[in-house]
């Protein structure tokens, strides 16, 4: 059975690139509507995203956190393709980062930092209030 989203993408007829009214400065927005250059198929209004592809994958599992009030076996299918390729949501916030960018901090860092600075705090509260140097009491 065809659900609306396969209804929309077979009966979907692209006009030849020329005559496709771009708007301007936005290569991918056609009357206002987002169209793929990569995937020219793809219904327009419609973003494909692959799960497979790293920089979609934990939004992808996002979309499944909120859409499964609304359909809970989809959201779970969802994950489970996620998972097969590779995806963990464990990790997502230690994925790889570009080169200029600062380091991400995963919980481990967090959690060593604030322990660090409480033993820190707790010493400095031990020890005894002393002006600065050749200061008189």
């Amino acid at each position: 059975m065809m659900d609306d989203f396969d209804k929309e993408f077979r009966n979907t007829r692209l006009a030849p690139k020329e005559q496709e009214p771009h708007d301007e400065g936005h290569p991918h927005l056609i009357d206002g509507e987002f169209q793929s250059d990569k995937y020219p198929t793809c219904p327009r209004g419609k973003v494909p995203l692959s799960c497979k592809d790293p920089t979609a994958q934990d939004l992808l599992w996002e979309y499944a956190q909120r859409r499964r009030s609304v359909d809970a076996e989809f959201a779970a299918d969802l994950e489970d393709a996620l998972r097969s390729k590779g995806y963990d949501a464990g990790m997502a916030y230690q994925r790889e980062r570009a080169p200029d960018t600062k380091p991400v901090a995963t919980r481990e860092m967090v959690e060593r930092t604030r322990d660090h600075l409480a033993r820190r705090w707790e010493h400095a509260l031990e020890q005894p209030l002393t002006g600065p140097k050749g200061a008189r009491p």
